[in-house]
């Protein structure tokens, strides 16, 4: 009677955010583990996790797989994006989208007058709640809806006989 004995290590999984779930446990030396994480983790708030890589395994994609060879602890690395809904009747230098937490927004409503026709033209009159300057920046902490202003503006002509001025007149 002979006892043979295996090597065995202990392998814990984590997630910044989201979970891991199932793979804890352990492992016997030379194991192939497949490690499956989500390529997003979404909630329903404007708010969502990017995978970016496993800590504690290199590797840079969601799904991959590594060899026990001693105690493995990984954990899947997301970064934090929110969704910024930008609203303006012209265009503006940023759509609405995800942007990743913490950074900074530059949007640019300039030219702050443009034309829209004979007579008629479109000036940019702010962003409301955030200031009235035509380029702001803005840091991403939180999902948000950001507006640009837009005034429709006529050109009214006025004459008499000694005389001939105009003005736009805001809608």
């Amino acid at each position: 009677l002979e006892a043979i004995y295996a090597r065995e290590f202990y392998a814990s999984f984590t997630a910044t955010h989201g979970s891991i779930d199932g793979l804890d446990g352990w492992y016997e030396e030379g194991s192939v583990l497949e490690l499956r994480a989500p390529r997003e983790v979404v909630w329903g708030n404007g708010t969502k996790a990017v995978f970016v890589s496993w800590d504690g395994v290199n590797s840079t994609e969601p799904s991959t797989k590594t060899i026990v060879r001693g105690p493995l602890k990984a954990t899947a690395m997301y970064r934090l994006q929110y969704y910024l809904e930008i609203l303006s009747q012209q265009p503006v230098s940023h759509a609405s989208g995800w942007y990743d937490k913490g950074s900074t927004l530059a949007l640019d409503a300039g030219p702050s007058i443009r034309p829209a026709g004979e007579g008629i033209r479109y000036r940019f009159g702010g962003w409301p709640g955030i200031g009235e300057e035509e380029r702001i920046e803005i840091t991403v902490d939180a999902p948000k809806t950001i507006k640009a202003s837009w005034l429709r503006e006529y050109l009214i002509s006025f004459e008499n006989p000694v005389e001939r001025s105009d003005a736009w007149v805001a809608e």
